[in-house]
Parts: structure tokens; C-alpha cells; sequence
């Protein structure tokens, strides 16, 4: 299920858009697949669309430890990443989340989505 977020917020699905915080509206699949396919289609839309894809191609290459779709939504949300990790990832790397760090969500196996965070958003040895 998905709220219907603040006012300051943009709203993923426009015309689908709850009329107030307590309406629900499931997300179907095939809805999450589009929002996705959504977002790769803006982002191509700015700049060079074969340097884009190729910068995505070189970035999944070098994000071994997620699966190409994830490598994907890392990429989308931010394509300068260079590593990623949980809090937990991070913590056992002697390096902690910064405060207020944004994180980048990623879908998980058995779960909706879990946040990581990129090394630049880490302090610590």
C-alpha cells in the first residue's frame, strides 16, 4: 500500500494522487514496473542518451555485489556512486551514516525495499 505523501513532495503517479493521507491505493505490479521504466526514460531525457547508457553499462559493471536491476535503481537515484552499503555495512567498515544523509533505496528479496548509503554519505576510518 502507498500514501499519499506531504504536499511538498512530488507524487509519483499524478493522475492516481489519494485525496487525503488516510486513502490508500494499492501499487499492482505492473505499476511499479512502469514507475520504474518511468524513471529510466526521464533520465535519459537529459543529455546524450548513448553516453547515459553507457555510463550505466560501465557503473552496473562495477557494483558486483547487487543485481543488474539494482545496480540500475543506484544508478538512476545517483549515477557518481562508487560504493553502497547499509548502516550495518558501514558499521562493520569502521564508518557510520553521516546525519541527514539522503539514502538511496533499493528493492530487497522478501521485503518492499531497504535505504543504503553511498561512501561519500559515510565518515570513519
Amino acid at each position: 500500500m502507498r500514501e499519499a505523501p506531504d504536499q511538498s513532495e512530488p507524487w509519483l503517479f499524478p493522475d492516481e494522487r489519494p485525496r487525503s493521507r488516510r486513502d490508500t491505493v494499492p501499487l499492482t505490479r505492473d505499476e511499479a514496473h512502469e514507475a520504474i521504466n518511468d524513471l529510466f526514460r526521464r533520465a535519459m531525457k537529459h543529455g546524450n542518451a548513448k553516453q547515459w547508457m553507457a555510463g550505466l553499462l560501465a557503473f552496473i559493471a562495477g557494483m558486483r555485489r547487487y543485481s543488474i536491476f539494482t545496480a540500475k535503481l543506484i544508478y538512476v537515484q545517483r549515477p557518481g556512486a562508487v560504493a553502497v552499503g547499509t548502516p550495518l555495512y558501514w558499521a562493520r567498515r569502521g564508518r557510520s551514516v553521516r546525519p541527514g544523509a539522503m539514502p538511496i533505496v533499493i528493492l530487497v528479496p522478501r521485503g518492499p525495499f531497504t535505504l543504503v548509503y553511498e561512501y561519500e554519505d559515510t565518515e570513519g576510518q
